[in-house]
């Protein structure tokens, strides 16, 4: 009984420290893959800590981003702009109310 109580501890301590990782500040993570405009040809891509931005399949934008809880900060050229953002499936929902904007990640 006790090996099977430390193995139902280690697997919840296991799945402490991923939900912890998933949530953490920084770039990556979740928020990774291209995400296009639903309505236009705007598509922001995600790797690591860096984000590209491009249209019409130009590249308009490179710089780097952070979440953090419902944050999602870019900089680029030294300027940050922040969005509230929420990932629902393959769904990129930046911003609310009029200004909602929704990706679909490819």
């Amino acid at each position: 009984m006790k090996s099977k109580t430390r193995f139902i501890g280690i697997i919840a301590l296991v799945a402490i420290m991923g939900f912890g990782m998933s949530a953490c500040s920084g770039g990556g993570g979740k928020l990774s893959g291209d995400y296009k405009l639903d309505a236009g040809d705007q598509t922001y891509s995600f790797s690591g800590n860096k984000v590209t931005a491009s249209s019409g399949g130009k590249i308009f934008a490179e710089g780097t981003f952070t979440t953090s809880n419902d944050q999602l900060t870019l900089t680029v050229n030294g300027e940050s702009v922040s969005f509230k953002y929420s990932l629902e499936g393959k769904k990129l929902i930046l911003g609310e109310g009029a200004a909602r904007l929704e990706y679909t990640k490819q």
